[in-house]
């Protein structure tokens, strides 16, 4: 789900310009105006947004040209209305902050939007919405063999991650951090679960017939449960022998990715997973991202000696192969109760199936206060750092391409345990361009 959000912006001077001034708000830098005073209350909306019509149209912030003149007349976002990352005079704008009285026009009492406050509508009036391409819309909720049914109580859905700049500052002491490379392919997940089977016309013929049979025990008719193995897409529960999601043409190479699963699970257990490489037709499963559209020439020339034209995410696949990569396993119970694999315990439970893990960049470290050390521990401002420079480098499984980022597991003091991403400008960037062609469709947002 995509929300504003509303927080505070801290500013501080661009170095190159002097109409316009830098923000760093919930950990990310924009770029706004002269009037934006330090510690001003407004709302931040992160990069692939899409600002609604209405929002945009009441605040002007469509990109147009006077009629006349052919100078610019007002407004700096495209007709489609996304937030992009994106640079202004050599400094990164990640994500669109505005202040509260951007919103007036919806009727809402604007001292009612306190800190931390989330919407994607206000008063009725929509805001904002995940961007999407027509191509993506246009697919999702097509396609063949596939079982409408989004999740049950043991085979839950992905679990959405959110930006750890975010939490950043808000860790508390005691939280245990293990840092993994974010894969650019594709979700998956597979397990072996109790699931409601919906019996078909002669069994439940038989079944009448046998409850009418004298000194039998009565069973079921319609329906009843079964021990099944279950596989999905990041949102979508698949049905038969061909894995086909709406707007795929070819997602049969999710069944050789969890080939070797099949038959050795544990009952109950549920593998969370990232498919990388080649569709079984020889297309990459992420598409290309073009090099060549980067607007800062010298980054451009450096990135194309090392990479080429185009970066192609392959993971050190060959062509028609496909590697799955596990992140997550948990323990499920049918009344939904879920016990969650510790990442040492994935780890070991990797290596009894003959399945890799994603790749580990810094192992499980306990947040500490900035005055006490022990071993295997770390600092937030540490942190910090440490994932900054994690970001910006070559995949840990192939050096001719980058990494999407970073995901961090935080196994908190109380027993939560949650995921955070920090991604790559830069992928961020080369994504966004793929994303104004209107006919790319997004695997991940239709599957």
């Amino acid at each position: 789900m995509y929300h504003a959000v509303v927080c505070r912006i801290k500013t501080h001077p661009h170095p190159n310009a002097d109409r316009i001034q830098l923000g760093t708000c919930l950990g990310n830098q924009v770029v706004v105006g002269l009037d934006t005073q330090d510690g001003e209350l407004g709302v931040f909306f992160r990069t692939d947004g899409q600002l609604s019509a209405e929002f945009a149209a009441a605040n002007d912030l469509i990109r147009r040209k006077d009629p006349v003149t052919g100078a610019r007349a007002g407004g700096f976002f495209e007709a489609n209305r996304r937030v992009r990352a994106q640079k202004f005079r050599g400094e990164i704008s990640d994500g669109f902050w505005c202040p509260l009285s951007y919103l007036a026009f919806t009727g809402v009492r604007l001292e009612t939007l306190e800190e931390g406050v989330t919407f994607d509508a206000l008063s009725g009036v929509p805001i904002c919405n995940k961007y999407e391409t027509p191509a993506t819309r246009a697919h999702r909720g097509q396609g063949k063999r596939v079982q409408h049914r989004r999740e049950t109580p043991m085979f839950r859905m992905h679990v959405d991650t959110n930006q750890f700049r975010e939490v950043a500052d808000r860790l508390p002491p005691g939280s245990v951090v293990t840092l993994t490379e974010k894969l650019h392919g594709t979700s998956h997940r597979f397990g072996y679960v109790e699931d409601v089977y919906k019996h078909n016309w002669w069994e439940r013929l038989f079944r009448r017939l046998w409850n009418v049979l004298p000194g039998v025990s009565s069973i079921p008719v319609a329906e009843s449960i079964r021990w099944v193995y279950l596989s999905g897409t990041r949102r979508v529960i698949l049905q038969g022998t061909k894995a086909v999601v709406p707007g795929a043409s070819d997602d049969n190479f999710r069944l050789t990715a969890i080939r070797g699963l099949q038959g050795n699970l544990h009952p109950g257990e549920v593998i969370y997973l990232e498919i990388v490489g080649y569709t079984s037709t020889g297309a990459l499963i992420s598409m290309p991202q073009s090099i060549g559209k980067l607007q800062d020439k010298k980054r451009r020339s450096q990135l194309q000696d090392r990479y080429g034209p185009k970066m192609r995410y392959t993971y050190g696949c060959v062509e028609r192969e496909c590697r799955p990569y596990v992140y997550r396993i948990v323990q499920a119970a049918f009344d939904g109760y879920q016990v969650e694999l510790s990442w040492p315990q994935i780890k070991r439970r990797c290596a009894e199936l003959g399945i890799e893990h994603v790749p580990e960049l810094c192992g499980p470290r306990t947040v500490v206060s900035g005055h006490i050390r022990f071993e295997a521990s770390v600092t937030l401002k540490q942190l910090r750092e440490q994932l900054d420079m994690l970001v910006d480098c070559p995949s840990t499984l192939c050096n001719r391409h980058i990494r999407e980022g970073v995901a961090i597991r935080v196994d908190y003091p109380d027993g939560t345990i949650k995921w955070y991403k920090q991604k790559s400008w830069l992928f961020g960037v080369l994504e966004g361009y793929l994303k104004e062609d209107e006919t790319y469709v997004d695997r991940e947002e239709v599957s």
